[in-house]
């Protein structure tokens, strides 16, 4: 059986393939993929990971602002 690739590989990848027109399904599998770190230091790997690709892009500014939002509601709270 293929081994899972990293979380790091499958938030590029999700957040490569991100367009007008496939945003629902992409955002949702970055939903689910957020809801399921473990560390605060994967949480800054996905945030940065998002915030790199949107100031590569500014044409598309809102739609990675919406996909934020989607991604704020559903993060895990690493706060003490």
């Amino acid at each position: 059986a293929l081994a899972t690739p990293p979380l790091a590989v499958l938030v590029q990848r999700n957040v490569n393939k991100l367009t007008l027109d496939n945003f629902e399904p992409i955002a949702r599998t970055l939903v689910e993929l957020v809801e399921n770190l473990t560390t605060p230091d994967a949480l800054r790997d996905y945030a940065w990971r998002v915030f790199d690709k949107a100031v590569t892009e500014p044409k598309f500014a809102f739609m990675y602002a919406q996909l934020c939002a989607l991604l704020c509601a559903r993060a895990p709270d690493f706060v003490r």
